[in-house]
């Protein structure tokens, strides 16, 4: 939704501000008189979601098991049935009581998932932020 800006043609003075979809002819400022005019956009910066757990990189491997829907938990023990690969990674992650997103590992395994359509497209990147 942009915010327009109209002026009277005739004066170049501001007359009103609006927000809109698309510039709205009103009664008394017509546009044969009056300039509708948007206003550019200001930059934002991305906002990224905010983490379940408060920004913590190391969490419990019941935490991290959490930032997966249930079915997505689901769909990964499936799949890991006699894929070593996937085996692996989880025997990796479950070494240890705590498991760090900051791990580098953790974004090749994860992006393994999702590259196998395990996970949709950007859950890797969803976890990992936790």
């Amino acid at each position: 939704m942009a915010t327009y800006v109209v002026t009277a043609k005739a004066t170049g003075q501001e007359v009103y501000r609006y927000s809109a979809e698309s510039p709205i002819e009103w009664q008394s400022m017509e546009f044969a008189t009056h300039d509708h005019t948007a206003l550019p956009a200001e930059p934002t910066e991305p906002v990224s979601p905010p983490s379940v757990y408060g920004g913590r990189r190391v969490l419990t491997i019941r935490e991290f098991y959490r930032l997966f829907s249930d079915q997505e938990r689901v769909t990964v023990w499936a799949a890991m049935k006699g894929n070593v690969a996937l085996e692996d990674f989880y025997r990796v992650l479950t070494a240890d009581p705590d498991v760090h997103l900051d791990d580098p590992a953790m974004p090749v395994g994860l992006g393994f998932l999702e590259q196998a359509g395990i996970l949709g497209a950007g859950r890797a990147a969803e976890i990992l932020n936790g």
